[in-house]
Parts: structure tokens; sequence; C-alpha cells
């Protein structure tokens, strides 16, 4: 309860006493999911958070977030994300809501379609790209 000067609990305006702590609040963090360099995975599978894949897929990923691909991963899959960053090896297809993010250490063969595309000089792309508002 919190105290007034006068060593008598503080109420509020309906003379309810009120507590003396109140923790504060805690951010909510976003759930990242890992897959570790060294690890395989072969399968389906996803999620509504953001993930980093630094280790072997193969299969299907969906993912609600951002998707990043280490720049020692191998990934031989079809990709659906809302952003896609990629250092790494991507083999398959990959449409993306938002924007595609390939760094100057990533491969990629396969289609990608996204609003948005950025490439840094030293990436490659081997397929078709559709980039803008109705390619995503």
């Amino acid at each position: 309860m919190a105290f007034n000067f006068s060593g008598r609990p503080q109420t509020d305006e309906n003379d309810v006493p009120l507590p003396s702590y109140v923790p504060p609040t805690v951010p909510a963090v976003v759930p990242v999911t890992v897959i570790a360099k060294g690890v395989r995975i072969e399968g389906d599978f996803g999620g509504d958070g953001d993930m980093r894949i630094d280790g072997e897929v193969s299969g299907k990923i969906t993912v609600g977030g951002t998707l990043t691909v280490g720049p020692d991963a191998s990934i031989k899959a079809e990709v659906k994300a809302g952003s896609l960053v990629v250092y790494g090896s991507v083999e398959g297809n990959s449409s993306v809501d938002e924007r595609i993010d390939l760094k100057n250490t990533a491969k990629i063969k396969g289609d990608i379609k996204a609003k948005t595309l950025v490439i840094e000089s030293g990436a490659a792309v081997h397929g078709a790209v559709s980039v803008g508002p109705s390619a995503a």
C-alpha cells in the first residue's frame, strides 16, 4: 500500500487502498527462432515470429515475420515470409509480402517475388524476379 505523510494508506476516489509498489511494465519480446549452424532440418515448418537460419534446411518454410538466412546457411526450400534477408544460399522460389534484402554474399537460385527488392553488389540471382505492389 502507498502511504501519505500521515502514515495512513493512500486511497483512490472509492476509498480503496492503493498498492505501494506497482511493477514496471515489461515490453513484449518478439520471439526469434534460430536454426543453428550444424543443424539440418528436412520437412515443412514455420511460425508467426522472426526466424534466423544458420544451418541447412530443405522443404518448405513459412514465416510470418522476417526470415534471416545467415552467411553459412544452405536452404533448399520454397520460402514464404513477411520479409527476407539473405547472406547465404537459397535454392527454391521465394515469395515475400514486403521486402527482400540480398546481401553481398547472397546466392539465390529460384524465382523471387516481393514488393521491394534490395540487392548489394556481389549478390547472385539466378531466376525470375517480380518486384512491386502487385508482385507480392
